[in-house]
């Protein structure tokens, strides 16, 4: 085991922490364009949220293109990214391969000689469809554990919502949440290539990573191009859509602001609601079954009776409970979800407003208002107007860029 560098993450808490700062503090690390992180949550969230904090991911798999085989790993396996990322980084490969062949660098370095992607794009929405299976078997579990029985569709919400709020289920239930979590990777962004496949919780190797004859190189490259490099993962390019290399590449796809780069992207929850209410019908149907009951007839012999819990298709619920009855248990799940400075009085009342301003208008406005009040510091003014007037004060980057 090293003295000074974490190998994994199985060491205590208290040496990896010591550990974790000596990397984090090494002087090849502290230059641009290398950024950490893990150092707040805009930062964390790069490429996963707009610049209002809510959720996003690319509109369509048309911005994805293949990096050239010869750039990826196995030829075999495409790697992909959005299309301008694609042009910086077989540039950069391409770069990399000039200097290796005019001996300019060294050549024997594993990963800094010939740039090759290990690992790139993965689509949001099957890593979302995995997940939620995993989630629904851990819901599914717990209700059969539960020994009071679930007689219809409400009942069945309540208790969802109830565990989602107690923290008995420590992960994300929805989409939006899911995208913020953790859990998923930066890579459903499109903007983050890999050019390793190392252990992330190594310290070790990251230190040999960067002790490469070419990391120098490296390093102004990347900035040329128009890459952030990830401190906590060196391996791992992340598109700087902001700076001038960048936006270099995507000029020529006829993208060459901020902005319309984001206008690739689109707010998650303005489409989501359809999946939410079939994600928990799903669940509804594999959790509920019949109880049983014994009672006493009148000559005192015993008598098992058999209950239902109601049955219904997927348009029969939605025409029974209707989107408002949706909307209201999907809003308390995402203030389950999320750190909120908000008391339980105030978001009674902001869900309360916010189904008012759906019963005089769209849903999508609705959902739209909630997520920019629950995904930003608001201060809390009480009143439908306040709502209302926020959303005005949001900039047209925020509403538009993203719809």
């Amino acid at each position: 085991m090293s003295k000074y560098y974490a190998e994994s993450n199985d060491e205590s808490t208290q040496a990896l922490f010591a550990k974790r700062i000596i990397y984090r503090t090494e002087p090849k690390l502290q230059r641009r364009p290398v950024v950490n992180f893990t150092q707040g949550g805009e930062k964390f969230l790069y490429g996963r949220v707009t610049p209002g904090m809510l959720p996003m991911q690319l509109r369509s798999n048309n911005s994805i293109a293949n990096i050239e085989s010869q750039y990826c790993e196995d030829a075999r396996k495409p790697q992909q990214a959005v299309h301008f990322v694609v042009d910086a980084f077989n540039y950069l490969a391409a770069f990399f391969a000039n200097k290796v062949q005019s001996q300019a660098i060294s050549t024997t370095d594993p990963y800094l000689s010939y740039l090759r992607a290990y690992k790139s794009y993965e689509d949001p929405n099957v890593l979302y469809t995995n997940y939620q299976k995993t989630f629904e078997k851990a819901v599914i579990k717990l209700f059969k554990k539960d020994t009071t029985p679930v007689t219809d569709f409400k009942q069945f919400m309540d208790r969802l919502l109830q565990m989602l709020e107690q923290g008995v289920l420590s992960f994300p239930f929805t989409k939006p949440a899911y995208i913020k979590s953790k859990i998923c990777p930066m890579r459903c962004s499109g903007l983050v290539i890999e050019i390793a496949d190392l252990d992330y919780g190594d310290d070790l190797a990251k230190k040999r990573f960067i002790e490469s004859p070419n990391w120098e190189l490296f390093v102004e490259a990347c900035n040329q191009y128009g890459f952030m490099i990830d401190l906590n993962v060196p391996w791992r390019l992340v598109a700087d859509i902001d700076s001038i290399g960048m936006q270099a590449f995507s000029g020529l796809r006829r993208f060459s602001t901020t902005g319309a780069i984001l206008g690739l992207y689109k707010n998650i929850h303005r489409d989501y609601m359809p999946l939410f209410v079939e994600s928990v019908y799903e669940i509804y149907k594999k959790i509920k079954r019949p109880t049983y009951t014994v009672r006493s007839c009148n000559d005192g012999a015993p008598n098992m009776e058999v209950t239902y819990p109601a049955e219904y298709t997927l348009m029969g619920l939605m025409k029974e409970f209707k989107l408002e009855f949706f909307l209201n248990y999907y809003f308390q799940i995402r203030f389950a979800e999320e750190e909120s400075q908000f008391t339980a009085a105030q978001k009674e009342r902001i869900i309360s407003e916010t189904l008012d301003l759906y019963r005089h208008g769209p849903p999508e406005k609705a959902i739209n208002i909630f997520e920019q009040i629950l995904n930003k510091t608001f201060d809390y003014s009480g009143s439908l107007s306040y709502i209302i007037e926020r959303k005005k004060q949001v900039e047209d980057d925020d509403l538009s860029a993203y719809r």
